[in-house]
């Protein structure tokens, strides 16, 4: 993944976390409120410096195969 890269919120990942039908950790829970559609990876590290790099590819990693984010 690149600090470029760009995700965006799949009506799967809205339905489920708005529902509260699942429950995400409270750092996959901040990564996924970070994500606009608009900002990059290193923007979305700007305005949350409480997780690494790796911590913050790691998030990405787990909601994209969750099918909560692309």
């Amino acid at each position: 993944m690149s600090e470029q890269t760009i995700y965006t919120k799949t009506a799967k990942g809205v339905l489920e976390v708005k529902n509260r039908t699942i429950r995400l950790s409270r750092d996959l829970e901040n990564v996924f409120g970070l994500i606009d559609g608009k900002s990059t990876v290193a923007e979305m590290l700007q305005k949350d410096d409480t997780l690494s790099f790796e911590e913050m590819t790691q998030a990405l990693e787990k909601l994209t195969t969750d099918g909560f984010i692309k």
